[in-house]
């Protein structure tokens, strides 16, 4: 956080997936989206949820299917903006774009239940 209050154009990683913001954020995104992933298996509300994204250089991600529609629930950064053109990280990971569902890893770790119905809700505005 110091190096944004020196560098308004400091990026927590977004840009550099082999950079250590990146790399050390990772190490605390995949169990977060491991537990993330228990939580909405065991909601029963969609038909399949399974991990995706364990290369080190892409995000942590989980793929849920619902009513014959396929999501990507993507960790990220709660400091990166994901619609910004200049997070490569966010769009070398995520192949289709038009299905992704973004969670940061600030709600994932403390508030699991809200991200479920953010994501059940985004979800339903995707189809």
């Amino acid at each position: 956080m110091v190096s944004f209050l020196l560098d308004p154009s400091f990026d927590f990683g977004a840009t550099d997936p082999l950079g250590v913001e990146f790399v050390e954020w990772r190490k605390i995104a995949v169990p977060i989206r491991d537990q993330l992933l228990h939580v909405l298996d065991k909601t029963n509300h969609f038909e399949q949820v399974s991990a995706s994204g364990d290369v080190p250089t892409s995000l942590p991600m989980i793929k849920l299917r619902s009513e014959g529609s396929e999501f990507v629930i993507a960790m990220v950064h709660p400091m990166w903006r994901p619609d910004d053109s200049n997070a490569s990280v966010v769009f070398d990971s995520v192949d289709d774009d038009g299905k992704v569902i973004f969670v940061d890893t600030f709600n994932g770790l403390r508030r699991p239940s809200w991200c479920v119905e953010k994501i059940i809700e985004e979800m339903n505005a995707l189809t």
